[in-house]
């Protein structure tokens, strides 16, 4: 199983094992599905009702679902389940906006106010109906988006002037209730978990190491000096890049490529353009070495049966070279250690989790 191994200075100890009284009664716990291990969704209830299964994104800032208004030339839109912009207790607040995403998916949505309610939490929030799409025509499974990250990035805002546009915001939560935290399940029979005000301690294997954020609107963390460690070769794991967004939309652990083609050969791994995957023997799956990553001076362990995914006739890495100019921690490292988004403390913190 995964494991945090601490390398942490007298002065860093306390800062690193804090932990904050939680006022339960603020608290709520939602379950998350496991589609096809590549994303998670929450149910919420919007407008009259209607149910519809979010994308849970932490590297982005807006909430948008497809609708009945959209069209698309690559079947991204219609599907058979879609919101139904006719609904009388929705309201146009007459602005739109454009967005796009590393995957080269896109859509354009209008603006428009809905009840919208999630793990207990009722709350008016500004959201995008989809009225074109292009790129989500694979996953028929997620009704849309909801977005994670802070208003400052947020398009919808920007639309409305400023207006605050955060599901999380929105819900009005002080203090150290100021958080929200994802198990995620390893199987597609199991379910993950949304924890909102707090944390879940019985998903946690050990001690909760916190990180400063790096940005003030962004889920980064500093990643300066961190190291590989594969048995007893090591290395730099970062050379230029030196934050790291924790990002529960996307799926793969994505580094620079000559950090990520360094790590593939030493696991054993080959790159190929034609499947643009690094292939590995299927065998490693199970008897692969442990990859950990040094952040901060604390050392993360991910065994190859999380970083290893098999096709219908080939295996890959999930450790992929990054097209952006941040490094991205995605859902294969969240699957190993628990993470709470503490907004209010302006932190990330991590466990290992009790799959």
């Amino acid at each position: 199983m995964p494991s945090i191994q601490p390398i942490l200075s007298l002065l860093g100890i306390a800062a690193a094992l804090q932990t904050f009284p939680i006022s339960r009664s603020k608290v709520s716990t939602t379950s998350m599905t496991n589609v096809r291990s590549a994303f998670y969704t929450v149910q919420a209830a919007v407008g009259n009702q209607q149910i519809l299964n979010l994308d849970l994104d932490t590297g982005s800032s807006d909430t948008w679902f497809r609708s009945s208004l959209c069209t698309s030339t690559d079947g991204s839109c219609p599907l058979p389940k879609e919101f139904v912009a006719s609904d009388p207790t929705i309201v146009d607040l007459h602005a739109s906006f454009d967005i796009n995403y590393a995957d080269k998916s896109k859509a354009t949505c209008e603006i428009y106010l809905v009840d919208f309610t999630l793990g207990g939490f009722k709350t008016k929030l500004p959201v995008g109906l989809t009225t074109t799409m292009a790129g989500f025509n694979n996953t028929p499974e997620r009704d849309g988006l909801l977005g994670l990250g802070f208003n400052d990035l947020s398009k919808i805002s920007s639309a409305l002037h400023g207006s605050n546009a955060n599901w999380f915001d929105s819900l009005g939560l002080t203090g150290n209730n100021q958080m929200f935290s994802v198990f995620l399940s390893l199987s597609e029979i199991d379910k993950g978990e949304l924890t909102i005000g707090g944390y879940d301690s019985s998903k946690i294997n050990g001690e909760i190491y916190y990180f400063p954020l790096s940005s003030s609107n962004s889920w980064q963390i500093d990643v300066t000096g961190m190291k590989y460690q594969i048995e007893t070769q090591a290395g730099p794991a970062q050379i230029s890049l030196k934050s790291m967004l924790i990002d529960t939309g996307s799926t793969n652990i994505y580094l620079e490529k000559s950090v990520a083609d360094t790590i593939n050969t030493i696991l054993g791994a080959a790159y190929d353009s034609k499947k643009k995957n690094y292939i590995i023997d299927c065998k490693k799956i199970n008897d692969g070495p442990d990859l950990s990553f040094v952040i901060q001076d604390t050392t993360f362990s991910i065994p190859s049966t999380y970083y290893i995914s098999q096709s219908s006739n080939y295996c890959f890495t999930r450790i992929k070279a990054s097209t952006s100019k941040i490094i991205i921690f995605g859902d294969l490292f969240m699957k190993a250690f628990y993470t709470i988004f503490d907004k209010g403390n302006k932190q990330i913190g991590l466990a290992v989790a009790q799959q």
